[in-house]
């Protein structure tokens, strides 16, 4: 039997046709400010189901989604950033500080900017012709999160957070660990004491590799997870999303007063544009709790502690060993 691949299959898998109509469709939008309405933030960590998210939003009207603006690709790609500031401001692939007060605004402000990184699919219901409103979804970001807030005291914003052990077992096959970045910036490392330094030293010297990860796992939810305990930044986590979307949808919708929560709702289940294949086939032959749990079967339990040992020295106790969801507490 042949098999049939979808228009919208085929130009998932071609990056090239993909970005190419990425930028026809938002080159041609026309984007009219609604100051009644202002610009939603979402932030979050890297393979943490935030293209699912921010696709799933944009699903209301007049929204235009802009995916990673403070990747250092798009920052250079968007040859917006003529006097090097942003780029001066990048070690490895993170925002470490801001370069100036205007510097950041200014860059995320220029209409061109967001013809790079917002929908493709003109047929996914999630491109608008015309838009009135933008939602920024940030994952590069975190080690300088307080000051982006900051400058955006006004902008509703929520922070997308998973599971470590199946964030780490995500990333750790697609990437290397980057804990130097972190102690290289010194607005960073201040905010981390001496003993916490000795910590990470030693584990970088005699840790193995998921304790590793959990570092750089740790290190990059140490901000949010601090301005979460503040009161300053709303948290949902991945695993809640996946088991009670409707909740996780209403909560979003009267936080960010989304008029139409009943099209996002109905749209919940569409995979977003960084899932693969094979995982979408996981995903429809999967329930939901099977979904958030299946990453047990991938890792050793005595590994998993291991983990947990290392971000408890962090404080971070969004998450435990033994489950699979946040701490109750944590729970919207």
């Amino acid at each position: 039997m042949a098999v049939v691949v979808s228009p919208n299959s085929f130009i998932r898998k071609n990056e090239i046709i993909k970005e190419a109509l990425r930028k026809i469709l938002t080159g041609i939008n026309i984007h009219v400010k609604d100051n009644k309405l202002p610009d939603i933030f979402l932030f979050s960590s890297r393979r943490s189901g935030s293209t699912w998210l921010m696709e799933v939003i944009a699903y209301e009207s007049g929204l235009r989604f802009i995916n990673e603006p403070l990747g250092i690709k798009y920052v250079l790609d968007s040859k917006l950033n003529e006097n090097n500031q942003l780029e001066g401001a990048f070690i490895g692939e993170k925002l470490f500080k801001i370069p100036s007060v205007n510097s950041l605004e200014n860059y995320l402000n220029d209409p061109r900017y967001t013809r790079i990184c917002s929908a493709y699919n003109v047929m996914n219901g999630n491109y608008h012709f015309i838009t009135n409103r933008r939602l920024f979804k940030i994952i590069h970001a975190n080690p300088v999160l307080d000051k982006i807030i900051d400058m955006y005291k006004e902008n509703p914003r929520i922070f997308l957070i998973r599971h470590p052990v199946s964030n780490i077992l995500s990333l750790k096959d697609a990437y290397p660990v980057m804990i130097d970045p972190f102690l290289e910036s010194q607005p960073f490392a201040e905010k981390l004491d001496d003993a916490l330094i000795r910590f990470i030293e030693t584990t970088l010297e005699h840790g193995n590799i998921f304790e590793k990860w959990a570092l750089e796992w740790s290190l990059d939810q140490f901000v949010p997870f601090q301005l979460m305990k503040e009161g300053k930044l709303n948290v949902v986590s991945y695993e809640q999303f996946v088991t009670e979307p409707s909740n996780v949808v209403k909560y979003l919708g009267d936080k960010f007063e989304l008029l139409d929560v009943g099209r996002i709702l109905n749209n919940i289940n569409v995979p977003s544009a960084s899932t693969s294949i094979n995982k979408m086939k996981f995903i429809s032959s999967s329930s939901p709790d099977q979904k958030i749990a299946s990453w047990r079967n991938k890792i050793d339990k005595s590994e998993v502690i291991k983990i947990f040992n290392v971000i408890e020295r962090f404080n971070i106790d969004y998450y435990t060993a033994d489950g699979n969801y946040p701490n109750e507490k944590y729970m919207i």
